[in-house]
C-alpha cells in the first residue's frame, strides 16, 4: 500500500505520508512497524514514531443480542456466527475449517491452523451447532473449506446484513457487533463464569498471558 503512494526508499517521504494520513493512530503504528521491518530487511534503519493509542474497553453485547443477530442470517452464515460465539475462534481461523476438523459425533472442532502464531486447540460445540454444520458439510470433500468464500467476502456480507437486521429489529446496538466482538464476548463470559484467566488464555489460544490480560 505504501509502495503505491510513496517512494519506499525515501523514509522522510514515507514518514510524511503516514503523519498526514487520515488513519487512526493504531493503524499508523501498524504501518510504521511494517515499514521499519521492510527497511531492516533491506539493510538500512528507520526509527519509527510511536503514536499514542487510547485504550478502550471492547464492546460486549448481551447474549440475547448475539442470538438475535445470528437468527437474522441464512443457515450458512448463521452457522459461521454460531461457531464464533461458541469457540472464540478468530474469524480467519473459523473460515479455514474443513469437514476433517469437525467431529459431529463427539461434537468437537479441532483448530490445527491457528492465526497470529496462536496455539492449536479443540472446543466442544453444542447440538445446535452440529445441526447447523451437518448440511453445510454434506456435499463437501473432507479437505475442502466448509465456507468456500474468502474471509473478506464473508465479512462484507455479514456487515451489510447485520445493519439490515438492526434496522428490522429496531436495535441499533447490533450495528456495533463485529466478527471480532464474538471472540471478545466469549472470553468475557468465560472469565465471568470461571474467574480463571489461564482457562481463558487456553480458550483463546494465546501463547502469552499478557495478550489475555
Amino acid at each position: 500500500m505504501l509502495a503505491k503512494n510513496v517512494n519506499l526508499w525515501d523514509s522522510d517521504e514515507v514518514q510524511r505520508f503516514i503523519d498526514e494520513s487520515s488513519w487512526t493512530n493504531g493503524r499508523r503504528n501498524n504501518v510504521s512497524t511494517c515499514y521499519q521491518d521492510w527497511c531492516k530487511y533491506h539493510g538500512f534503519s528507520f526509527q519509527r514514531m510511536k503514536y499514542h493509542v487510547e485504550e478502550k474497553i471492547p464492546y460486549i453485547p448481551s447474549e440475547n443480542e448475539i442470538d438475535q443477530l445470528i437468527g437474522g442470517f441464512s443457515s450458512k452464515y448463521a452457522a459461521f456466527l454460531q461457531l464464533l460465539k461458541e469457540s472464540a475462534f478468530r474469524p480467519v481461523e473459523a473460515s479455514r475449517l474443513t469437514p476433517n476438523d469437525v467431529d459431529l459425533v463427539r461434537r468437537v472442532v479441532t483448530l490445527n491452523v491457528p492465526a497470529k502464531y496462536g496455539r492449536p486447540r479443540q472446543i466442544r460445540i453444542s447440538v445446535r451447532s452440529c445441526n447447523m454444520f451437518e448440511p453445510l458439510m454434506a456435499n463437501r470433500g473432507q479437505s475442502e473449506r466448509i465456507w468456500d468464500a474468502k474471509l473478506k467476502n464473508i465479512s462484507d456480507h455479514i456487515r451489510k446484513h447485520r445493519n439490515q437486521v438492526a434496522l428490522k429489529l429496531s436495535n441499533p446496538r447490533l450495528k456495533k457487533i463485529t466478527l471480532k466482538t464474538f471472540r471478545h464476548w466469549k472470553a468475557t463470559m468465560e472469565y465471568h463464569r470461571t474467574k480463571d484467566i489461564l482457562f481463558v488464555k487456553q480458550l483463546l489460544g494465546h501463547k502469552s498471558i499478557k495478550n489475555t490480560l
